[in-house]
């Protein structure tokens, strides 16, 4: 039977911290084979190798796999890759394919060594030189590479060198035979340490062992340099130099010239001054005239690339593109050896505390924990040793027991007393940091001895590694979920109820419990204000008269961010509540407002025992700090009696509206009549006094009883028409109620991860809203300027007569008369006056006036204010350890309030209100017996025979 395996091609990398990664080869895709089940090895390698285009040829092929459980999250990369070089691996390799559902197979090509390739292509796709001799007329196959003697960096002139030396070593070889190993490494010396110059190939000042290039030891040396630069010429598109070894040059010419230009006398080190006023070379160096006995005040260059130093001098116009040849004694000082360490490696990096000094805590998480054990290993307590020994254990699939524990040591022993495995630790002195002293890693008992391995793995372990699944605010994983994911990861079976356990315990070890989140809660706050310059925080406590302590009763808490932005927006405040559902009874309560985006601005926030009288004005009295009482000041919230009668005696003169939504559901609950609900709604959103009586009249009609109860509540309280302030759109609590079900998970986390929580949500708000302002273009903001654009599709089908410079007699397509001044920015349909944008009759009659459209738009919805409220910062909250924390904040510690919620477990969904309709989820499938597997009936009323 044959089975397709995927292969892919590329090679295997081993990084310093023990992780093997397999690289895949740029820009080659996997290829996919059958392989008979059946099959050998031999033939597998040239099978795959024809799959990827491999030539075997040039190259050998190496194949591998890896084991699934090593692709785990919790320990990838730990164990190396398997290869499969027998048929022993290859049939484990067929057995791990087939268990697991399918196995790729990794392979690695590589090169041969000492392979020879056609010099006419070179591996990088570049044609190489075909050398031409004199007593060699063909073309001369060379060595693909070589390695220099003695020099260990290979550059990419070096591998170009190597051949040109290669093509020489075989001409030399057929005039003379093979040269001796000195000769060779001169010759390669002497191509590295050759100049080129434009104008042909000059020499600068190099030696090799205290040779001269031009005045070489022999005839041979001679022609070995010109062929290096003849070939070097051509490698480079250059024409020949001059300066090659060939049967007419002259060396006595070039002798008396020499030493007419640089007499012997002559000094290149003796300093020469240069002023501003010279001029410079091309090479940035001083041009000046030079006479005999002057020297050159400026650097030497270094010949980059060798291991020796040459000199390099301009000289003058007379003899360009020469250089200067050293003397002898100069040579031997500046000399440096290529085999000097010192000289030659650079120093490494000292990276002196880069990182810092290692975090306390320790992270349990299998994916960053080192869990080897050697001597010297050191454990912040007894705890942490425990822990580490007991993951060590249950990945090797062992169990261990603690035979000694005392102030001053710790001895773990393999449970088989037969067994040598131990380990022995002894504390430091004034600290619980444990150190390993001696340890025995090797088992020496059977396989039975293997079977507890799991008793180990206790909810404790456990939670200490999944605490980071629910840190920073994350969900983690449920329950149900967690006995699948410790056996996968660590082989061990657990029960639900370890599995519910670990969760507790990890989610408390993330977040916090509830008592030590109460105690730590003025702490917390005082940090928070450090870095939130402008936040105001207040915390109000009670005495518990029978156990004499300071108990948690109200918490009120406002951003410096959310407090500056507060007097660019419209003055209208929704306030709600949610009940929290931790293990205490306390309320979260919220105070809202609107940017000019129509986007949700909290402003305040507070924890309080219930949504009673005393908790809202304590909450409405802090919230007064930076809310003054004011005429036009408007706050809307559902009819609950606790915010009235806190509203009447913190904020007498500002004005309170009903929220609509609760309204309508308040009907719908007490008066079952169809459709009077809805009618209800749009009386109460109508913008006009006659809009409203018309629907008020259907309501009087329909149920009496109704008009009653409306009008007991107060006309003015819960419509548009008939309020007496600057409500705005907002006629429900909408944006509060959003705020509550954004924060549903914060409800479930102690108090200072919900205070976090919140902070962090509006940190990114704050961006997010800041980011966007910033790319704004148009004058107003974006919701703003598509309620302009509908409005004005409307425009256009109105006509307009002009009664006075300011007012004009707008008639709609429907045959109305609408009054608009612009003067004053009002219409007789209240939409210019309530909203304070102008409506479609009021952007009908500018046109006549050519008044500009943006000049009648109230000032909150342009964006100069809307990034306004955004560009205060709301920052994270520092490291209580590395700031100085007043004696005065630990002095009262804080314990949580007295009354605890009631038993079982707390709901997730909230109770629907009266009037709400309730979401029922429509079966897909009939219920079925699972008795009798019939249909329409379950197990318990099940009547059928078996």
């Amino acid at each position: 039977m044959d089975r397709t395996v995927c292969v892919i091609g590329g090679k295997w990398t081993y990084s310093d911290e023990g992780f093997w990664k397999f690289k895949v080869t740029s820009g080659q895709m996997g290829e996919c084979m059958s392989i008979g089940w059946g099959s050998k090895f031999s033939g597998l390698t040239e099978r795959v190798a024809d799959v990827l285009g491999v030539d075997l040829g040039g190259q050998q092929l190496d194949l591998s796999f890896w084991y699934p459980g090593e692709t785990a999250a919790f320990t990838q990369g730990r164990m190396p890759p398997i290869t499969i070089t027998s048929d022993a691996a290859f049939e484990q390799f067929k057995v791990k394919h087939a268990e697991y559902g399918g196995l790729y197979l990794y392979a690695t090509a590589t090169d041969r060594v000492g392979d020879a390739v056609d010099m006419d292509k070179s591996a990088n796709g570049v044609d190489n030189i075909v050398l031409t001799a004199k007593d060699v007329d063909n073309t001369v196959s060379v060595t693909e590479k070589q390695k220099i003697p003695g020099d260990d960096i290979a550059t990419l002139e070096d591998e170009v060198m190597l051949e040109y030396f290669a093509a020489i070593e075989a001409t030399e070889t057929h005039k003379t035979g093979p040269p001796s190993e000195q000769r060779m490494e001169r010759m390669v010396n002497m191509k590295r340490k050759r100049g080129v110059n434009s104008g042909g190939h000059v020499f600068k000042d190099n030696w090799v062992d205290g040779t001269d290039l031009v005045s070489g030891e022999n005839d041979d040396d001679q022609e070995e340099v010109g062929t290096l630069g003849r070939l070097y010429d051509e490698a480079n598109g250059q024409p020949t130099g001059t300066c090659e070894a060939s049967e007419d040059y002259d060396f006595d010419e070039w002798k008396e010239l020499i030493d007419k230009e640089y007499p012997p006398s002559w000094d290149p080190f003796r300093d020469v001054s240069f002023h501003p006023g010279d001029e410079v070379g091309s090479a940035g160096l001083p041009q000046k005239e030079m006479e005999v006995g002057e020297a050159s005040s400026f650097p030497m260059d270094n010949d980059e690339g060798s291991g020796n130093v040459g000199y390099e001098v301009d000289v003058p116009n007379t003899a360009q593109g020469m250089r200067s040849f050293v003397s002898e004694d100069l040579r031997n000082h500046a000399e440096i050896r290529e085999d000097d360490p010192l000289l030659l490696e650079d120093a490494p990096p000292e990276c002196d505390n880069l990182r810092g000094a290692p975090r306390e805590e320790r992270n349990m998480d299998l994916k960053r924990s080192s869990d080897g054990l050697y001597v010297g290993r050191i454990f912040a307590n007894k705890e942490d040793m425990r822990g580490t020994l007991s993951l060590y254990a249950m990945k090797r699939l062992f169990n261990y027991r603690i035979n000694k524990s005392d102030k001053g040591r710790v001895i773990a022993n393999c449970v088989d007393k037969n067994c040598g495995w131990r380990i022995y630790a002894t504390t430091h002195k004034g600290s619980e940091n444990l150190e390993i002293r001696t340890v025995e890693l090797n088992h020496t008992y059977d396989v039975a001895a293997r079977t507890n391995y799991g008793e180990k793995a206790t909810a404790k372990i456990l939670a200490e590694l999944l605490k980071t699944k629910f840190a920073n605010g994350r969900t983690g994983p449920r329950a149900c979920e967690l006995p699948d994911m410790v056996l996968s990861e660590l082989n061990v079976t657990i029960s639900y109820t370890k599995a519910w356990n670990a969760k507790e315990l990890a989610m408390a070890a993330a977040r916090g419990n509830e008592e030590a989140s109460y105690r730590f809660l003025s702490t917390y706050l005082h940090l928070l204000k450090t870095t939130n310059p402008g936040t105001i925080t207040a915390m109000h406590t009670a005495m518990d008269k029978e156990k004499k302590n300071t108990l948690f009763k109200y918490l009120f808490f406002a951003f410096g961010a959310s407090i500056s932005g507060y007097k660019y927006l419209r003055k209208v405040i929704v306030i709600d509540g949610t009940a929290m559902k931790g293990k205490y009874k306390v309320c979260l309560v919220a105070a809202s407002g609107q940017d000019g985006n129509m986007q949700i601005y909290p402003l305040a926030f507070g924890v309080v025992d219930g949504e009673n009288e005393a908790g809202w004005v304590w909450f409405f009295r802090n919230l007064q700090r930076f809310v003054p009482d004011e005429e036009d000041l408007v706050f809307v919230s559902d009819r609950h009696a606790s915010i009235y009668s806190g509203l009447r005696r913190v904020y007498p003169l500002a004005h309170h509206g009903a929220c609509s939504v609760h309204l309508f559901r308040n009907v719908k609950h007490n008066f079952g009549c169809e459709g009077l609900a809805a009618i209800v709604s749009k009386a109460a959103k109508a913008y006009t006094v006659g809009e409203f009586k018309v629907w008020w009249t259907e309501i009087v009609t329909r149920e009496p009883a109704c008009a009653a109860y409306l009008t007991q509540i107060g006309l003015a309280h819960w419509t548009l028409s008939h309020f007496p302030g600057m409500r705005y759109n907002l006629m429900t609590s909408n944006i509060s109620e959003s705020l509550n079900a954004v924060m549903q998970k914060a409800v479930d986390y102690p108090i200072v991860s919900m205070v976090e929580y919140i902070r962090a949500m509006l940190m990114r708000w704050f961006y997010c809203r800041r980011t966007k302002a910033g790319k704004a273009r148009t004058r107003c903001t974006p919701e703003i300027e598509a309620l302009l654009i509908d409005h004005l599709d409307e425009a256009v089908k109105c006509a307009v007569l002009s009664v006075s410079d300011w007012v004009y007699q707008v008639n709609d397509a429907a045959g109305c008369v609408f009054t608009v001044d612009l003067e004053n920015k009002t219409c007789s349909c209240r939409v210019f006056d309530v909203l304070k944008v102008p409506c479609c009759h009021a952007l009908a009659a500018r046109c006549v006036r050519g008044v500009d459209i943006y000049s009648l738009v109230d000032y909150p919805y342009f964006i100069e204010p809307w990034q306004k409220r955004y560009e205060a910062l709301i920052m994270p909250v520092p490291d209580e350890r590395d700031t100085d924390i007043p004696p005065v904040v630990h002095e009262v510690p804080v314990n949580p309030p007295k009354e605890k919620r009631g038993g079982g477990r707390p709901r997730k969904k909230r109770i629907p209100s009266q009037g709400e309709k309730r979401r029922v989820k429509k079966r897909v499938k009939p219920i079925r017996c699972g008795r009798c597997n019939g249909t329409g009936h379950n197990r318990k009323t099940c009547s059928n025979l078996i």
